[in-house]
């Protein structure tokens, strides 16, 4: 029953490409949507998936209204019901957790469970508040479907939406959609995420279907009915639905019923047939410029697709020889990538003759494509090697390293000294342990991994990239005389910024470095326009860390964390003030001023009034919207002043410059 379970799984993930055939003496699928408004078989197919489920439905006149936007008590109701806990998150609904989410609101429970409940998948505003009734963007709805899935701020790192956005890339949750973080999501383009969602994995590797529930064995469903269940030629007698509806698009389709614990049908997920739909867990290395050999393959026949190289749109004639090559049913597109990294082979599972993970880049694990085992298993931890990475960031082969696939990795170092890859339009964070990324905040890398040799810290190979910028013109989207995509990817410092965020002309002197592809335009921008000078109120974290240069020795440096992503890293000799709330002042990469913040210890609730205000030495002090709350029990930075004030019965305050900077809980 596994191997069938995880053959299944591989057919599902080509749910959306294209509409099942069935054989020759069985009914032909429907035409016609459930929903009369919906015209795109993609956005169709996935509705339909999701009202089986119970997880969304029509209006009062059966409409879906694909094209209106989603608030965000709306899309919580979406992730509780997808979640099977509509009967657990009544037991939320007397409670008031936001003040504009009374226990009146038609939400409440399914906000409160998301917010309270087991897995605790959304957070408030820094003012305490929630917004349910505020459009959801479509960062903050791939931060809670990604939190569905296991993974944690830990994960994403201290950029958002950034950092989740690139994890919604690789774990498969955002395929299909480009759209920036501040964005509003339509209800069609929801539908898509969650569809993404439910055949992605966990972060611990399951499939997400699994945790919701079994799929049968493969068979056709031949009718759908409220009363009698859902019919298949299996179960002729039907199967009790646990959201029951009337009629699908799905009848007279192959494919396999969830059910969950009490063997009721949650959904029924049709199956691609006959080859259609193309290869999931594959990828074409192109053998030459512009070749198609293998794509056919590849797409499974498809026609009328678009290319897509390092996330911007090109054509065929653009590629290049190694370039790998994945197709996406869901939008009809190959997704290109031409990232070579050239890397130390350090280890792999389950073994080097078939590896399907593998460990380089200084402890970083990456995933081996099937149709890519062949070409590893030439090599042997211990050898060097040049990685072809697809746009997901998987392993799509292995070359000798003798200039035959010359490597072209380019990396980007946050201010924190994380080192992100850029992969086919998508960032890959690495480990890189052993690497020295002292004083590389906010550079582009070219990024080489060596063999160990005898010198030590000289395993990799970082050499800052500079150049191609010109003015750039951000109303006529030029930069000099060559045009910029609209496409374009912007970092400043390592963040990456939305183009919305920047007006007129950005001079040559604050662009580090512009690549130009294949059409001649800009799609790759490093801007040099943050700074670490200013002051900064936050929590003081002392580190030693060893130079490149054998003859220095340890460096020490201190990092002040303002809780908001805001961070200065600066090399430091004076006292250990680690751990301790500071205000500091940071001018041309030195700490001119660091001083300990004044604490009020043990503030009790009867102190504040409200979460805008605080009474301190008899005197009434603001409290900002957005003051950093920190949790000293779990060592992490906390989402308001209300999640604050309900996690302890007293709080600590720290304050300078007339002003309360920060918040701490816990510790004793």
């Amino acid at each position: 029953m596994k191997k069938i379970w995880i053959t299944m799984l591989l057919a599902l993930a080509l749910l959306l490409g294209t509409v099942p055939v069935s054989g020759a003496s069985r009914t032909p699928p429907p035409t016609g949507a459930s929903f009369p408004d919906i015209s795109d078989p993609d956005t169709a197919r996935s509705a339909e998936l999701l009202r089986l489920m119970g997880v969304l439905q029509g209006d009062e006149r059966g409409l879906f209204r694909p094209a209106e936007g989603l608030t965000r008590a709306q899309f919580c109701k979406m992730c509780v019901a997808l979640l099977g806990r509509r009967d657990e998150a009544t037991r939320f609904a007397g409670r008031t957790i936001f003040p504009d989410v009374r226990g009146e609101h038609w939400a409440a429970a399914y906000v409160n469970y998301a917010a309270a409940g087991e897995l605790r998948f959304v957070h408030g505003r820094p003012d305490g508040s929630f917004g349910p009734d505020e459009s959801i963007t479509y960062g903050e709805a791939v931060t809670i479907l990604l939190r569905l899935l296991g993974y944690s701020d830990a994960d994403a790192g201290p950029y958002w939406p950034e950092g989740y956005l690139s994890l919604a890339r690789s774990a498969g949750v955002s395929e299909g959609l480009s759209l920036g973080g501040d964005d509003a999501i339509r209800r069609s383009q929801a539908a898509a995420l969650f569809r993404n969602c439910l055949f992605a994995r966990t972060r611990e590797g399951e499939s997400f279907l699994e945790t919701l529930g079994t799929l049968s064995e493969e068979t056709v469903l031949l009718r759908v009915n409220g009363r009698e269940g859902l019919v298949t030629e299996a179960q002729p007698e039907g199967i009790p639905m646990a959201w029951p509806v009337e009629g699908s698009i799905f009848e007279g389709l192959p494919g396999c019923v969830l059910t969950d614990a009490a063997g009721r049908a949650l959904s029924f997920l049709p199956a691609a047939r006959n080859g259609s739909g193309g290869q999931p867990d594959a990828a074409v290395v192109l053998s030459a410029d512009g070749s198609e050999l293998g794509l056919d393959t590849l797409t499974g026949g498809a026609v009328g697709w678009q290319v897509w190289r390092n996330g911007v749109p090109s054509a065929l004639s653009e590629l290049r020889r190694f370039d790998v090559v994945q197709y996406r049913p869901s939008d009809n597109t190959l997704q290109v990538s031409d990232t070579r990294v050239a890397v130390y082979y350090e280890d792999c599972s389950p073994s080097p003759s078939a590896p399907e993970e593998i460990e380089v880049l200084g402890g970083t694990y990456l995933t081996v494509l099937p149709t890519a085992r062949e070409s590893l298993s030439r090599f042997r931890p211990g050898d060097t090697m040049v990685l072809l990475l697809a746009a997901d960031g998987r392993v799509a082969g292995a070359m000798p390293s003798d200039g035959e696939a010359e490597e072209n990795a380019l990396a980007l170092v946050d201010l924190d000294g994380g080192v992100r890859l850029l992969c086919g339009g998508g960032l890959l964070p690495l480990t890189l342990n052993g690497a020295n990324t002292l004083g590389l905040g906010g550079e582009l890398l070219r990024l080489r991994q060596k063999a160990p040799g005898s010198v030590p810290n000289k395993q990799f190979r970082l050499e800052r990239q500079s150049g191609g910028g010109a003015a750039w013109d951000t109303a006529a989207m030029t930069m000099g005389k060559f045009p910029v995509s609209p496409y374009v990817q912007i970092f400043d410092h390592g963040k990456k910024i939305d183009r919305k965020q920047l007006s007129g002309t950005v001079p040559a002197a604050q662009i580090s470095y512009a690549r130009r592809n294949g059409q001649g335009e800009v799609d790759l921008v490093v801007l040099n326009t943050a700074s670490q000078d200013g002051v900064y109120y936050g929590l003081a974290r002392l580190s030693v860390e060893m130079s490149d240069d054998p003859w220095l020795g340890e460096l020490h440096f201190l990092t002040v964390d303002c809780g908001n992503g805001r961070t200065a890293k600066v090399q430091y000799m004076g006292s250990s003030p680690d751990g301790v709330f500071v205000r500091a002042e940071v001018r041309r990469e030195r700490y001119t001023a660091l001083e300990e913040m004044t604490e009020y210890k043990d503030i009790p609730a009867s102190a504040w009034l409200g979460d805008g205000a605080v009474m301190l030495e008899g005197l009434t002090r603001p409290v900002p919207a957005d003051l950093p709350c920190y949790n000293r029990d779990t060592g992490r930075w906390m989402t308001g002043v209300a999640a604050a004030k309900a996690y302890s019965e007293t709080v600590d305050l720290y304050t300078a410059d007339g002003a309360i900077r920060v918040l701490a809980v816990g510790g004793r």
